[in-house]
């Protein structure tokens, strides 16, 4: 048995009912889902709602873990939309790779994500690829979703961060020391796309990534300036194809 952790907050909860969707369809491993939210309960058969108050991000998920009676937690965002299926073989592999090695964390990335890590070959594990990350890499505390102990990520953690100060400002703190992070390849190999669509998206990483894309979001705005996030690009494919609702809140 392990923890789900969904990290999010109320204004994010039109996002809930799409990843339940896909989260039911492609989780099968024994665990207790726990949405981490603010004030707002998600009403949702096989998940409870942890809600601490409108207060920090860091220190809402503080407040979670401190209640998680499991040693592993798989933490994850509620616009990380799971499109692969994970199965309990693959957990029950990455905990007892975990266990046997004092492993913190396994992240679950494909090859091209990774390389913005620095990652070197550690051997192999029942057959599968395992990459360590070094050290002295960036983006270690990425919250891309991963196993983590427990206890690693409680230690990580510190009150008054928003998720972007968690990876930047928490990676830095920890740089040199030895984490113990890893990357195992997939049931199939190495991963080449992630387990997971990332439906919002920043407007100044689309307009570095994405221009066309944002140039459209303004066209529905008559041009004005955007204010928070907006729904990456690929929606109406993934909306198809996985047949999700249409998510009020944003433009569709």
């Amino acid at each position: 048995m392990i923890t789900m952790l969904i990290g999010t907050c109320d204004s994010y909860s039109f996002l809930w009912e799409n990843f339940v969707l896909l989260c039911n369809a492609n989780w099968s491993v024994e665990s207790k889902k726990i949405f981490v939210s603010e004030t707002k309960r998600a009403e949702i058969d096989g998940y409870d709602t942890h809600l601490p108050g409108k207060i920090c991000w860091t220190n809402r998920i503080i407040s979670a873990l401190e209640e998680v009676e499991t040693d592993y937690v798989f933490f994850v965002l509620e616009d990380y939309f799971l499109t692969e299926h994970i199965t309990q073989e693959e957990i029950d592999l990455y905990i007892e790779f975990m266990e046997e090695k004092k492993a913190n964390k396994i992240m679950i990335e494909p090859l091209s994500y990774l390389m913005k890590y620095n990652m070197k070959n550690h051997n192999k594990f029942k057959g599968r690829f395992v990459y360590k990350v070094e050290d002295y890499s960036d983006f270690i505390s990425s919250i891309q979703p991963s196993l983590w102990r427990k206890d690693y990520l409680l230690q990580l953690l510190k009150p008054e961060w928003s998720p972007w100060d968690f990876e930047c400002t928490g990676t830095d703190l920890i740089k040199g020391k030895d984490n113990r992070v890893y990357n195992i390849s997939g049931p199939k190999g190495m991963r080449t796309e992630k387990i997971y669509w990332n439906a919002i998206i920043n407007p100044k990483i689309a307009e570095t990534l994405y221009p066309e894309h944002l140039e459209k979001e303004m066209q529905k705005r008559d041009g004005k300036p955007i204010e928070g996030n907006i729904i990456s690009p690929g929606w109406p494919e993934i909306k198809k194809r996985f047949k999700l609702k249409e998510m009020g809140g944003f433009y569709k």
